[in-house]
């Protein structure tokens, strides 16, 4: 994975905020998520590359730089796996 690749959420695969849940739908079924993949997640639309969502990150959240990139690295590499999202290339400028 590269850091100027954006991973965008598969065709039949959305998100969904309801009172005390934040839930990712999938033809298999869906997940609960935690605060932070949610908001990972909500950045997986077609406009922000792996490095912007891990700046997010890291504003947002106190940590080290380079374990919050590994953890969202690991987080969307799972979930390429599992057939939740493909990354797209940047396109030329």
């Amino acid at each position: 994975m590269e850091r100027t690749w954006i991973p965008v959420l598969k065709k039949g695969v959305y998100l969904q905020e309801r009172p005390g849940a934040y839930l990712l739908f999938m033809p298999e079924g869906y997940m609960e998520l935690d605060e932070v993949a949610w908001e990972v997640l909500q950045r997986c639309d077609g406009r922000h590359d792996v490095g912007a969502i891990v700046q997010a990150m890291a504003e947002r959240y106190a940590g080290d730089i380079e374990t919050i990139r590994r953890d969202v690295y690991e987080f969307l590499t799972d979930l390429r796996e599992q057939g939740v999202l493909e990354f797209r290339e940047p396109s030329p400028s």
